[in-house]
């Protein structure tokens, strides 16, 4: 499974009804979704203040990152999102000596 850390800025409106429903059933209703999809959250954080309301980090199955973007963008409390692949170090030393043959435009 591939983990990624996300980042939500509610909107006005978003942030109301996220304080309304309640900060810990906005994780649980969160979790199941992800739960749903085979994933998990492994960490959620409430920020206090700054570019970010929310930050976690999640483990999720190839093909579950589409499913979950559409949620979330599709919902209209969000002013905007990110969400960023993480890996390892040993990912990354693999990757670093992978071999490829691209060739950039123009040479």
């Amino acid at each position: 499974m591939s983990k990624y850390l996300f980042t939500v800025k509610y909107s006005p409106e978003g942030a109301k009804a996220a304080k309304g429903d309640g900060y810990a059933t906005r994780q649980s209703i969160n979790e199941k979704s992800f739960e749903t999809l085979g994933g998990r959250i492994e960490h959620w954080y409430w920020t206090g203040g700054g570019d970010w309301d929310l930050v976690g980090v999640a483990e999720l199955p190839p093909g579950s990152l589409a499913p979950i973007k559409t949620l979330v963008d599709g919902a209209g409390t969000f002013l905007r999102t990110a969400v960023i692949e993480l890996f390892d170090s040993a990912t990354m030393d693999a990757a670093a000596g992978a071999a490829t043959s691209y060739r950039p435009p123009g040479q």
